[in-house]
């Protein structure tokens, strides 16, 4: 009997095993997370209320700056195709991004620049591409343009130069696609050569007309407009690779040419030595 009672004192004055460690984390740091997480509905909330769906900023007004091929209602047609219209929503909720992923597709604008401008207005400007040459395709029976970069375009594009040069008898030229970047050889080595004419001193008195291309032998014919020494539809023959060499070679055959008050109607400059020249 007093071993029982001995051990039920013990047991009645023994302490009681304190609060777990978790626990005791959980009580102590609920009522912060509590607060930050009300902190964060109420910065969404006004974020959501004073910002984006805030009626000061909404879509009043969307300028753009028209060029050749694209004037105010073509842009403004491209932008209500995305929802994007003149009271339609909030300039803060416009989707800047999409907008100018979608007038790159189009072929002609080399870049655009979207911008919003609080509180109420849009504004879009872009730059076009510009034409060097146009392009006939015998496959596919119609005509495209090209620009300096190698992007193929549509053959009718306005505001462009009517002297542009024709080039023909292109090598594989059923693979063109409007928009595309062309990786052709023969069209890149064309470009090439207005680009150094572009370039080069002496490059003005050269004015090409109409380039062929001539695959087997890997050259460009071309046919120049008259000017200086070069009779109207002089025919200049110019290897597509290592044009540089074969522009200087040309620059000293005008020269010459000038100096003894001679005519040009034919050059081959493909050859280093003995080039023919023909009055």
């Amino acid at each position: 009997m007093a071993k029982a009672k001995e051990k039920l004192l013990t047991e009645t004055m023994a302490p009681k095993n304190p609060p777990g460690l978790f626990l005791k984390l959980l009580l102590r740091f609920t009522p912060l997370v509590l607060a930050i997480v009300l902190v964060l509905l109420s910065i969404w909330f006004l974020r959501q209320k004073l910002y984006f769906h805030n009626q000061f900023f909404r879509l009043k007004k969307i300028e753009t700056q028209p060029t050749s091929n694209y004037s105010e209602l073509r842009l403004k047609t491209i932008l209500s195709e995305m929802g994007v219209e003149e009271n339609s929503g909030t300039l803060t909720t416009l989707p800047v991004g999409a907008i100018r992923e979608r007038l790159q597709q189009e072929p002609l604008i080399a870049a655009s620049a979207v911008r919003r401008i609080f509180p109420d207005t849009l504004q879009i400007s872009i730059r076009e591409r510009i034409p060097v040459a146009v392009l006939q395709s015998r496959h596919q029976g119609c005509e495209f343009t090209i620009d300096q970069d190698a992007f193929i375009l549509p053959g009718k594009v306005r505001g462009i130069s009517g002297n542009l040069p024709l080039v023909i008898t292109i090598p594989n030229d059923h693979a063109l696609r409007i928009g595309d970047q062309t990786d052709n050889r023969w069209l890149r080595g064309v470009l090439q050569f207005l680009n150094l004419l572009a370039t080069r001193p002496e490059g003005n008195l050269y004015v090409p007309r109409l380039i062929r291309i001539n695959q087997p032998g890997n050259q460009l014919h071309v046919q120049l407009q008259g000017k200086g020494v070069f009779k109207q539809g002089a025919t200049l023959v110019l290897p597509l690779d290592n044009l540089d060499p074969a522009l200087d070679r040309l620059r000293d055959v005008v020269r010459k040419r000038s100096e003894t008050r001679q005519s040009i109607s034919y050059v081959d400059v493909t050859l280093e030595r003995n080039i023919p020249v023909r009055p």
